[in-house]
């Protein structure tokens, strides 16, 4: 498997993680896979964790491989961080969607 799919199921993950935290505070999440237009969304007191709005960068991943000739090689290290920025939002909107059950 391409690193670059792998870094779009990063991205994705990010992406559907900001957006269950839009259905636990009972909001529609906007239409949009970028994360920085996410996270701006959000109602105003939902506190985002520097280390979360870093996934930011996840974003340019969900282009990637739907436009392949516009994708930038991703290496073993981007992955890794990739991946780590991933769960970092998991674990962010899974503590939202827990504490609004």
């Amino acid at each position: 498997m391409l690193l670059e799919t792998l870094c779009f199921h990063c991205q994705q993950t990010a992406e559907k993680s900001i957006k269950a935290v839009f259905v636990a505070l009972s909001r529609q999440p906007p239409r949009t896979h970028n994360l920085v237009t996410l996270f701006e969304s959000l109602p105003g007191d939902t506190l985002v964790p520097e280390n979360v709005r870093a996934c930011a960068a996840l974003s340019g991943y969900a282009v990637g491989v739907r436009y392949p000739d516009e994708a930038e090689d991703v290496t073993p290290i981007d992955y890794r961080r990739a991946l780590s920025q991933a769960a970092a939002v998991l674990a962010w909107a899974q503590s939202l969607v827990d504490a609004h059950e």
